[in-house]
């Protein structure tokens, strides 16, 4: 083979030894194994729930065996679902740091003195970490293979269902490396990235629904968004498969093109970000040489213009209060949240045409995104708190001051509260506009709301406090703070109504677990307070409560959270001091 076609096909023109040297690192952290093992632990769970509410025993051997090609189906689609999902969530926090860390530890600049240049900077670092979740993805083959002995899966439908996951995790990989070049800290890159891709897949198909519903039929705007947009375009392909002829317009090669304009999109965003590398990195050059040379205006002027303030108070929450609330790109942020104001206010202006701002389902609706999207920035923000002081090396420092432990962990949960509320604006807004004007909401509904926020609140600033005390890196934390109310308030729940299942015994147990989540309860509350007429009713799974009894139930609730946050803070201040420089 002539020698050119060699180095064309050998790919290392494009990733360099950046992707090299990825993957050396990758092989020796600890935590890509305990991903894999995670992975493969949670997908047997999983299929084993699956499994046992689809082949229900105690029945004749025949009808267990009619039942197989239906538990195929359903594990088959479960293991595809999950893949979507979990593979999109890894590609963003794994690619959060791609650049921004190079920035960060101001090693980008060097890098790009060495014949490495930017193309292969951003691929190398790119599929260094796609490869990671291919290989999660080449563990569910196996088992995908058995599945389909049960009947009634096409080999077909499997191959396309991970060509439309593989195309959607290189781009929101290639959409989280594209904000690492512009956002220095790793949360904001998640944060960001989690939103965009909320938008993209959910928002503006929703917003879209309600305006064009009138001027086109609704299956060509179901076809558009399958070709633009991966969650529809797994979901018809489903449907096309396990149910032919609901889907007329499925079929053939559609799900190549939409692999191809998702491609297409991910090279767009690769293109721009390998144009942005060069620049970040000369920008960092630049910053550096102007920093090591003080110009002679800096030197023959006072170094302050204006006179240094005094601290006030505890100098930690003093620090903290001082802040910028959105940092240098406030601007920006507040420009992006007028521009989604304006089709929210046009949605608001769509339900109450039609009628349904007294109805449940509605506002059930709005507070569930509202609550998300709180949570969210709730989760995040904390688990940064002393991370980023590790990460910047002032934390020894800090601690050599005379300011006591309790003074540090006190302005750590008013900075990281103060930074939080914004994101559950919208929600505390939602439920005291409808509950004053026009009196839709019950006001018991809208002081539940405000409980349940509370508890949620404390218990996210004090586990988050915590993970930060013990993580080094805040990617770490951050992934820390997200798997602790997954386990509590997914797993948890799941391994209880399996485990109930299994033993032939009452749920009632797990149904008042479930009760205790505080997403349920927000559900419930507006399911039982909307509309005001009908009195205040609370139907969770398993609480059956009226009137003011509601408030009593979340008062526990919330002070249980609550007890358990401080527990986590009171644990983050015990190792503040434990492996300082580690």
């Amino acid at each position: 083979m002539h020698p050119t076609m060699r180095h064309i096909l050998g790919g290392f023109w494009l990733t360099g030894p950046i992707f090299d040297k990825e993957l050396r690192v990758s092989s020796r952290r600890r935590r890509n194994y305990l991903l894999r093992v995670g992975y493969i632990a949670l997908l047997a769970l999983l299929l084993s729930v699956v499994w046992d509410s689809t082949v229900v025993s105690g029945y004749s051997d025949a009808y267990s065996v009619s039942r197989m090609a239906r538990a195929g189906q359903e594990m088959v689609g479960l293991i595809v679902w999950f893949q979507f999902v979990t593979c999109q969530l890894l590609a963003i926090v794994m690619l959060s740091t791609a650049i921004s860390g190079e920035v960060y530890h101001r090693t980008l600049g060097v890098l790009m003195t060495t014949p490495i240049n930017s193309l292969q900077i951003v691929f190398g670092k790119l599929f260094s970490k796609l490869l990671q979740l291919i290989l999660l993805l080449a563990i569910s083959l196996p088992l995908l293979a058995i599945i389909r002995v049960f009947g009634g899966i096409p080999w077909g439908f499997v191959v396309q269902a991970l060509t439309i996951t593989l195309s959607a995790t290189v781009f929101v990989g290639a959409l989280s490396l594209f904000y690492s070049i512009y956002l220095r800290r790793s949360y904001v890159v998640i944060i960001v990235a989690l939103i965009t891709v909320g938008v993209l897949y959910l928002f503006i198909p929703a917003f879209a629904a309600l305006v064009v519903q009138s001027f086109t039929n609704y299956r060509n705007f179901e076809q558009f968004f399958s070709y633009v947009n991966p969650f529809f375009a797994l979901v018809f392909l489903q449907q096309y498969t396990f149910s032919p002829g609901s889907v007329p317009w499925q079929g053939g090669h559609h799900w190549l093109v939409h692999c191809g304009i998702m491609l297409a999109a991910s090279a767009a965003l690769l293109a721009w970000s390998v144009a942005r590398v060069r620049l970040a990195a000369l920008k960092q050059i630049a910053g550096g040489a102007a920093a090591a040379q003080p110009s002679k205006k800096t030197s023959a002027e006072p170094a302050l213009s204006r006179p240094i303030e005094s601290v006030h108070g505890c100098p930690i929450r003093w620090k903290e209060f001082r802040s910028p609330l959105l940092g240098r790109y406030r601007w920006l942020v507040l420009s992006m949240s007028l521009l989604l104001l304006i089709p929210l206010l046009i949605v608001y202006g769509y339900v109450g045409a039609e009628g349904h701002l007294d109805d449940e389902f509605s506002h059930m609706a709005f507070v569930a995104v509202y609550m998300g999207l709180g949570m969210l920035f709730t989760v995040v923000i904390p688990a940064t708190g002393i991370t980023s002081e590790k990460e910047s090396q002032s934390w020894p420092v800090l601690l050599g001051t005379t300011i006591g432990d309790g003074a540090i962990l006190m302005g750590k949960f008013w900075g990281a509260l103060r930074r939080c509320l914004w994101a559950w604006v919208p929600l505390l807004a939602h439920v005291l506009i409808f509950t004053l004007w026009p009196g839709i909401i019950h006001p018991i509904a809208a002081l539940g709301i405000l409980l349940v926020v509370s508890g949620t609140v404390i218990f996210h600033i004090g586990s988050g406090l915590y993970f930060s005390t013990l993580s080094k890196r805040t990617t770490t934390a951050v992934v820390l703070n997200f798997i602790l109310p997954a386990l509590m308030w997914l797993l948890i729940p799941m391994l209880m109504f399996f485990a109930t299942e299994l033993a032939h015994t009452s749920n009632n147990f797990a149904e008042a677990y479930v009760d205790s989540i505080p997403f349920i309860q927000s559900i419930a509350l507006m399911e039982g307070g909307v509309p005001v007429s009908g009195g205040m009713r609370y139907r969770g799974p398993y609480m059956k409560l009226n009137g003011v009894e509601v408030l009593f139930y979340l008062v526990v609730t919330t002070s249980m959270y609550g007890a358990i946050g401080c527990l986590f803070a009171w644990r983050a201040k015990c190792r503040f001091r434990k492996n300082i420089f580690g």
